[in-house]
């Protein structure tokens, strides 16, 4: 309540104490100055989400697999090592959108509605929509699926994961264009968000009804159709979209803005600070819609006994398909690293392309300063002390709080002029350090029960002399 004095719980106090530990070996020892261990502690944060995003998902699986099927992991250090790659892989992907990517899609979030009218405003938008859902690392889970659909059983999804895979990632990209060009309409001219949203999803329910129903053989599409709309809400797609649709809608407050201050008009606040916002439902709700239109239309286009018999040449009883089974080839780890790689160019690089070339060449404005560096947060010790690891003695001019210091800390040199003794001084910051560490021991001791914290004290008691 209010008036109680709030008690850190005991586990954030030690982890306080092990952050301050590592503050002060880094900055003491290694000689690290505030913007390098501030981004030291960032990637290890990050390290962290990673590893709580990895892990877990991959001992729920493996449990599963034992107790359910009686499965063990055949090749434990295989498994171990693609866990370690799949860690620091996301990691660096992060972290290469936060330095790489995002300040070029806040330039032109905030540039674009400045010097382009809306219909160029709209063709840039859906291009933007379509690269981001290629460059999605989520799209890379529809190549392997498609390995696991059988064409007897499921001919339709079968056609799509494998013959018609590049039209539907493109299906997909239009989707998500489709919605950013929807969104930035939605900022220009006010519109509310819940009629769009109700214009996207009756004719989705419609064609999920359609597909349930109406043409049963489409039915397995219906989970892979809602799936797609949840794979282009990703890390890349989501900032730039979020990003762009701000910057829409503050040129377009700052325009209306000026156009009442030219009539004479009062301009009040009217409490929305996030407009820019909603852009993402929708790109979740159009790419539906679109892998569900793509089904329809390839159902119109092919029969199901055509992709069953892949057209004659395939027969699908069952002797024909065991005696036609062959054993699938299998890659070796070198073309698949390749292939990855190969992916991965071919997916982000696109998108930074036409980022720069969109800055450059079109918006004519310079390109954002990349840097890895971080905010500085509060709690890390400063740099005035780094030069006390040295046991030099650097010259300095005497503030009103070194008044308050030993005077111990100070000497005389040659010429008269006051200095500092910085192994007297690095002595008395080495102090000030243990103090600190014995008030954090108190503080944690604080949540300690009365009866442990009674054993404790008399357990300290009994050893000392």
């Amino acid at each position: 309540g209010l008036g109680q004095e709030v008690v850190m719980p005991a586990r954030y106090a030690s982890l306080q104490r092990v952050r301050l530990g590592l503050d002060t070996f880094m900055r003491d020892r290694l000689g690290m100055k505030q913007p390098s261990r501030a981004l030291a502690f960032y990637y290890w944060l990050q390290l962290q989400e990673q590893i709580l995003a990895v892990i877990p998902i991959t001992g729920c699986l493996v449990l599963t697999m034992a107790i359910y099927f009686k499965h063990t992991v055949s090749e434990p250090g295989k498994l171990t090592g693609g866990l370690i790659s799949a860690i620091f892989g996301l990691m660096f992907f992060m972290d290469g959108l936060r330095v790489a990517i995002m300040p070029l899609g806040d330039l032109i979030g905030h540039t674009l509605p400045e010097k382009f009218k809306v219909r160029y405003i709209l063709v840039i938008a859906c291009a933007l929509g379509i690269l981001c859902t290629y460059a999605e690392p989520a799209i890379a889970s529809l190549r392997p699926l498609a390995d696991l659909v059988n064409r007897c059983d499921t001919p339709y999804l079968f056609l799509v994961l494998n013959d018609f895979q590049e039209i539907l990632v493109l299906s997909i990209g239009i989707g998500v264009g489709v919605a950013a060009m929807f969104g930035v309409l939605r900022f220009l001219r006010g519109w509310s968000l819940k009629p769009l949203i109700v214009l996207s999803m009756t004719p989705t329910m419609a064609c999920a009804c359609y597909m349930s129903w109406g043409n049963p053989d489409l039915a397995p599409l219906i989970g892979l159709a809602w799936d797609c709309g949840g794979v282009t809400t990703g890390p890349v797609t989501v900032p730039i979209l979020l990003s762009l649709g701000i910057g829409v809608m503050k040129g377009q407050r700052a325009r209306q803005e000026a156009r009442e201050v030219l009539q004479e008009k009062s301009v009040k606040n009217q409490g929305k600070s996030l407009e820019g916002f909603g852009i993402v439902t929708l790109a979740s709700a159009f790419p539906v819609l679109a892998v569900e239109l793509l089904s329809i239309i390839l159902s119109i286009r092919y029969t199901r006994d055509d992709i069953r018999t892949n057209f004659g040449t395939q027969n699908c009883t069952v002797g024909a398909v065991v005696a036609s089974a062959k054993p699938a080839a299998v890659a070796t780890d070198a073309a698949l690293v390749t292939d990855a790689i190969l992916f991965a160019l071919r997916s982000i690089l696109p998108l930074n392309a036409f980022l720069i070339i969109l800055i450059v060449f079109v918006l004519r404005v310079p390109l954002p300063s990349i840097t890895f560096a971080v905010p500085i947060p509060s709690d890390l010790l400063p740099d005035e002390d780094l030069a006390a690891s040295t046991g030099t003695f650097t010259k300095r001019t005497r503030s009103a709080e070194d008044q308050h210091h030993d005077h111990d800390d100070y000497c005389t040199d040659d010429e008269g002029e006051i200095c500092v003794d910085e192994k007297a001084r690095r002595k008395r910051l080495r102090q000030e350090r243990k103090a600190k560490m014995a008030r954090a021991v108190d503080l944690a001791a604080q949540t300690v029960s009365p009866g442990r914290r009674e054993k404790r004290q008399a357990s300290l008691d009994a050893q000392r002399p």
